[in-house]
């Protein structure tokens, strides 16, 4: 694996934080005030990746960002913080997966549409769409939200559609799927256990069937930490 750094949300639990350092050097995200608590360390608020650049909420510390000039990524400058109330809050919360980006296209930040990489989109309504996707690969999905699941499936693609109870998320009643994984070369990461969560055989053939392995970082539940963003 030829990672260098996992941005992470800092609150993650000890083990899960742990557990990561053994693949990559691991960037804490601190909360920042721009947006409300529950999400405010969540790496998927203030960041987008795509195969080239990492575009990045500017108000973002100059600490961190220096930490990540070091990846392989060309940082690109948002227009404006994630707001403190959904939409604003979403701005940057996309998915990227092989030159195709799969948004709420009405509120996405102006610097996305910029990327070269990007050659084709997918609208959804749901604005946390990261929070609620994960990309296999351009074709097989795992996700949380039964609006995104009908857009995709109506694009062709084959998309497995698991609750969400079970995923801790403090302060609501669950988190979501896409925020409590990450997807580095042939392995997806946990930020907790299957076990026992509802999906779990669904979920796992679903993944092993894409070629995929699975990495679970810790014993305890998954954990909704708004994904883990490896650069």
């Amino acid at each position: 694996m030829n990672v260098t750094f996992v941005i992470a949300d800092s609150r993650l639990p000890a083990q899960v934080l742990k557990s990561l350092n053994h693949f990559a050097e691991v960037i804490p995200l601190p909360l920042l005030p721009c947006t409300y608590p529950s999400i405010a360390g969540h790496p998927d608020i203030h960041f987008l990746k795509t195969d080239k650049h990492l575009v990045y909420n500017p108000s973002v510390p100059d600490d961190i960002l220096d930490k990540i000039s070091r990846s392989r990524f060309r940082l690109v400058k948002g227009h404006s913080p994630p707001s403190s109330h959904y939409p604003g809050s979403a701005r940057y919360n996309a998915l990227y997966v092989q030159n195709l980006l799969i948004h709420n296209l009405a509120i996405s930040d102006p610097s996305i549409a910029s990327l070269p990489e990007i050659t084709s989109s997918i609208h959804v309504n749901q604005g946390y769409t990261r929070c609620s996707l994960v990309a296999l690969d351009a074709n097989r999905f795992l996700t949380s939200d039964s609006g995104i699941r009908r857009v995709l499936e109506q694009q062709g693609k084959k998309v497995l559609h698991a609750s969400p109870d079970g995923i801790v998320l403090p302060g609501f009643a669950h988190g979501f799927l896409g925020g409590c994984a990450g997807i580095l070369e042939d392995t997806l990461f946990f930020t907790g256990s299957t076990k026992g969560y509802p999906w779990e055989k669904a979920l796992r053939v679903f993944v092993e069937d894409s070629g995929i392995k699975i990495l679970e970082l810790s014993g305890g539940p998954l954990w909704d930490g708004g994904s883990l963003l490896f650069v």
